[in-house]
């Protein structure tokens, strides 16, 4: 049995944000707008080597 492990470059990205109740907030990951209405989701990214990420 052969195993072959690719080892890539670690790439991160870091989106913060601190927001008040009465503040309101817009973030576009992948194509999808974050807002008040629709604050929660999840993106599954793949970057330039193949390698996904979940957000």
């Amino acid at each position: 049995m052969n195993i072959d492990l690719q080892l890539r470059k670690l790439d991160s990205t870091v989106i913060t944000g601190i927001y008040c109740e009465s503040q309101s907030f817009t973030t576009t990951v992948d194509g999808v707008v974050y807002d008040i209405n629709n604050p929660i989701g999840q993106e599954v990214l793949i970057n330039q080597n193949g390698c996904d990420s979940i957000v």
